[in-house]
């Protein structure tokens, strides 16, 4: 399963896409400011989208987080 939200960084608007199989929901909403580790993926004429933002149980990727008011979900 996945959440997925919008976010809006200085360069633009992006899709944040969690997988919450994996990490724990992020309590996000709209004005919160939001750090994120991940990898961002672009699709022609649709925001990027940033996914990988939690750990890889296999270890074989880079781990991701959100992190949202000092809690760290990956």
């Amino acid at each position: 399963m996945h959440e997925a939200f919008d976010a809006q960084t200085d360069d633009g608007a992006v899709e944040i896409v969690d997988n919450v199989g994996i990490a724990p929901r992020v309590p996000v909403q709209a004005g919160d400011t939001i750090h994120v580790r991940g990898e961002m993926v672009h699709d022609a004429g649709r925001p990027p989208v940033v996914h990988w933002t939690h750990h890889d149980p296999q270890g074989k990727h880079a781990a991701g987080f959100i992190q949202l008011r000092g809690r760290v979900y990956a």
